[in-house]
C-alpha cells in the first residue's frame, strides 16, 4: 500500500528516450588515391566505380570479398588502377567471368586470389564461361596472384583468363583453369608476356579464320627468356604435330594450339652440352652472321653436335622428333643413319629424304591408330 510519503513510480518517470546503437561496420576496401587521399567503402561495387574513376588509385581489400552470385561479375571498360587483393580472396559465383576488362581499361592486380565459384555440370559450360578474368580489350597486368576459374560439365575447370584482345602480363601467378588465347582476326591480336606462371590445366591458342600453324604466335605469348616446361621441368617444343590441329578452310578455318597438362612457364637460358640442354632443347649455335653453324653433314661447327634430321634450317636431335614436328607439305631431311623408336609415327603428308642415309629399328608408321583408337591419318613421300 502506498503511504503519504510514497510515490509512484510511472508518476516520478520522466520520458522515455528510446536509443539506437548502430553496430560498427568494418569497411570493405579502401581507395588510396594518386595523391595519397584514403576512403574506405561499406560496399565493394562502390569502392570498384570510384577506383575506375581515380586514374593512378590503388583499391585494397582489408578482408576476403564474395561478389555473390551472377550472370556477370565486376567490369572496367576504362580508367587506371591497381587492385590490391592483400593476401585476400575476391571471389564470385559469375556464369561468365568474375573480371570483364575492355575498352582502354588498364589495370594491375596483386598479391592474392580471383577465385570464380561457379559450378555446372551441363555440357555447355565451355572454356569461355565462368572465367575468373576476360579480356576483350584493355591492358592487364597480374603479379603474384592465384587464379581459378569456374566449373563445367564433370567439374571439369573452365578457363582462369581467356583473352580475346588487349594485352595480359604475367610476371607471377598460379592458375587453375586453363590460359586461353583467341586470335579472332588480324585486327584482333591479343599480347601476352608470361614471365612465370604454374599452369595446372595448362594454355591453348586459337586462330579464327586461319590453317596456319602459328608457331611464332605461341612462342609470343612468353616474354623474352620464358618458355613453356613439362611438369617436371622438360621444355615443351611447341612446334611438334601433337599439340596443333586445323580443321576447315578460308574464312571457315580453326586452328588451335593445345598443351593441356600440368605445366609451367620459367625464364630459362639453355646451356648446351655436347648438343643438347639438359632441359631437352638442342643445339642451336650460330655463325657469326647469325646463320646456324650445322653444316651440311649434320654436324655443328662450334660443338661437334651429329643432328639427325631436319625440317629448313630446324634441326632435330632425333628423326622421330622431326617426324613429330612436321606439318603438311614439308620435307624431313636426314643428316645422318637414324634409329626408329616404336612408336614413330607419320600423321601428316610429308616427304622423307634420305639424302643418301637408311634407318633401321622399328617399322615407321604411316596413318593407324592412336593409343586411344583414335585414327590417324597420313601420307609419305
Amino acid at each position: 500500500a502506498k503511504t503519504a510519503e510514497t510515490k509512484n513510480y510511472e508518476e516520478q518517470r520522466s520520458t522515455t528516450v528510446e536509443l539506437t546503437v548502430a553496430e560498427k561496420v568494418d569497411p570493405v576496401a579502401s581507395l588510396t588515391a594518386a595523391d595519397g587521399t584514403e576512403t574506405t567503402y561499406d560496399s565493394f561495387t562502390d569502392a570498384w566505380t570510384a577506383a575506375i574513376a581515380s586514374e593512378g588509385s590503388t583499391l585494397k581489400l582489408p578482408d576476403n570479398v564474395d561478389i555473390g552470385k551472377a550472370e556477370d561479375g565486376l567490369s572496367v571498360d576504362s580508367g587506371k588502377f591497381t587492385l590490391d587483393l592483400n593476401g585476400k580472396t575476391l571471389s564470385g559465383n559469375a556464369y561468365r567471368q568474375l573480371i570483364a576488362v575492355s575498352g582502354t581499361a588498364d589495370i594491375t592486380i596483386q598479391n592474392g586470389k580471383l577465385v570464380n565459384t561457379f559450378s555446372k555440370d551441363q555440357s555447355d559450360i565451355n572454356l569461355g564461361n565462368a572465367n575468373a578474368v576476360n579480356i576483350a580489350g584493355g591492358k592487364v597486368v597480374l603479379e603474384n596472384v592465384e587464379v581459378t576459374s569456374g566449373r563445367g560439365k564433370d567439374g571439369a575447370q573452365t578457363g582462369a583468363v581467356y583473352v580475346y584482345d588487349g594485352s595480359l602480363t604475367v610476371t607471377s601467378g598460379t592458375f587453375t583453369g586453363a590460359i586461353g588465347v583467341v586470335h579472332q582476326s588480324p585486327d584482333a591480336h591479343p599480347a601476352l608476356k608470361i614471365t612465370s606462371a604454374t599452369l595446372h590445366n595448362g594454355i591453348g591458342y586459337l586462330a579464327l579464320g586461319s590453317s596456319v600453324f602459328d608457331y611464332d604466335g605461341v612462342r609470343a605469348l612468353f616474354a623474352s627468356g620464358s618458355m613453356l616446361f613439362d611438369k617436371d621441368g622438360k621444355y615443351i617444343d611447341i612446334a611438334k604435330a601433337e599439340y596443333w590441329v586445323s580443321v576447315g578452310a578460308g574464312e571457315d578455318a580453326v586452328t588451335e594450339f593445345a598443351y593441356s597438362e600440368e605445366s609451367m612457364v620459367k625464364p630459362h637460358t639453355h646451356t648446351i652440352v655436347n648438343g643438347k640442354c639438359e632441359c631437352g632443347y638442342i643445339c642451336n649455335h650460330k655463325n657469326a652472321d647469325g646463320s646456324s653453324a650445322i653444316g651440311t653433314d649434320g654436324k655443328c661447327t662450334v660443338c661437334g653436335t651429329q643432328l639427325s634430321a631436319a625440317i629448313g634450317e630446324t634441326y632435330y636431335a632425333d628423326v622421330k622428333s622431326a617426324l613429330d614436328a612436321a606439318t603438311d607439305g614439308q620435307t624431313v631431311k636426314l643428316l645422318a643413319n637414324g634409329m626408329l623408336d616404336n612408336d614413330t609415327y607419320v600423321s601428316t603428308t610429308l616427304t622423307l629424304d634420305l639424302n643418301g642415309h637408311g634407318l633401321s629399328g622399328y617399322s615407321l608408321n604411316v596413318g593407324g591408330l592412336t593409343a586411344t583408337s583414335q585414327p590417324r591419318t597420313g601420307k609419305l613421300t
